[in-house]
């Protein structure tokens, strides 16, 4: 079932209202396409747990997965170069779980192979956090200059942080 409501049109609209509503959700983005694709790279969809969706990712795209991201749905402002680069060290690292890092400390998104991914169903770890620590013998990290990877978005002042520092690499592109 695909949603939406007109007043919304952007995903990040979308995302905002589902923090300011403390709905839980996942972000879905295609990083990268091998062969045709219903979508294009960047496509984005919003997950919501009463089985809502919000966009779309196109048709068939669970038959060629590899790897999952996990992206938390408070950091829509992660630079693409950070992606970019994250994508990159996960294709040359594929049996590795990759984050980017900040001063050695790993951060979100983690890219995670589907051999490990599968390995989640069985997990007895509570948690994200505790499941990656203990599989932390496969965990490689690539060092990222993004501010963005360090800002947590649960209040309205990280969240004008957060339109502060997007605003300001919009015009450092141009």
């Amino acid at each position: 079932m695909v949603r939406s409501t007109p007043d919304m049109t952007t995903i990040y609209e979308q995302i905002s209202a589902a923090l300011a509503g403390n709905q839980q959700f996942a972000l879905g983005v295609i990083s990268g396409i091998k062969g045709s694709s219903p979508q294009k790279k960047g496509a984005k969809a919003l997950f919501f747990g009463d089985g809502r969706i919000i966009g779309t990712l196109g048709g068939g795209w669970k038959h060629g997965l590899t790897h999952w991201a996990f992206c938390l749905g408070d950091q829509p402002h992660l630079r693409n170069e950070t992606f970019e680069a994250l994508l990159k060290f996960s294709a040359e690292n594929p049996e590795s779980l990759v984050q980017p890092s900040i001063c050695n400390r790993p951060r979100h998104p983690v890219v995670m192979p589907k051999s490990v991914f599968k390995r989640l169903g069985d997990a007895r770890e509570a948690g994200l956090r505790v499941f990656l620590k203990s599989h932390q013998h496969l965990a490689r990290s690539i060092e990222c200059n993004d501010p963005g990877l360090d800002l947590d978005i649960d209040t309205p002042a990280e969240y004008e942080q957060a339109l502060k520092l997007v605003c300001s690499d919009a015009q450092r592109i141009r």
